[in-house]
């Protein structure tokens, strides 16, 4: 019998804090088990809304990436990423979304996004585009 032997890298981002914009509870489990062996501090916002008021909040820029849902309660992730954006021009805003048939990559680049992903998100995917702005 063959075994797979899948070998993930794991980045160490034990100095990094990653803000991840999510109203699902299984979206918060997924990305707590796929970036907690990373050493990433993570706080979470369930709104566009509470996204932006942590951000605002965050005079000394400890936040150094965001993982922003598109479809969010109270405000959208396009629309608080173009906020975001407006206020933090250089903090990084990964969009992720399953609703492929109701906003696209061109959506989210307009919005002011750095970088794409479509759910269900593999864990490779999710690493290699955080590493983008994190680094390894």
């Amino acid at each position: 019998m063959n075994e797979m032997n899948i070998n993930y890298f794991t980045p160490d981002w034990s100095h990094k804090v990653i803000l991840i914009v999510e109203d699902t509870e299984t979206s918060n489990l997924f990305f707590h088990h796929a970036l907690r062996q990373t050493q990433a501090e993570l706080i979470y916002a369930e709104s566009g809304t509470q996204a932006i008021e942590l951000v605002l909040q965050d005079k000394d820029e400890i936040i150094d990436l965001i993982l922003m849902d598109i479809n969010l309660p109270h405000k959208s992730g396009l629309d608080a990423t173009r906020e975001i954006k407006q206020k933090r021009p250089d903090l990084p805003i990964v969009i992720q979304t399953a609703y492929t048939n109701d906003y696209n990559d061109t959506d989210a680049y307009g919005a002011g996004c750095d970088d794409f992903i479509l759910k269900p998100i593999r864990l490779t995917v999710l690493y290699n585009t955080i590493a983008k702005f994190l680094g390894k």
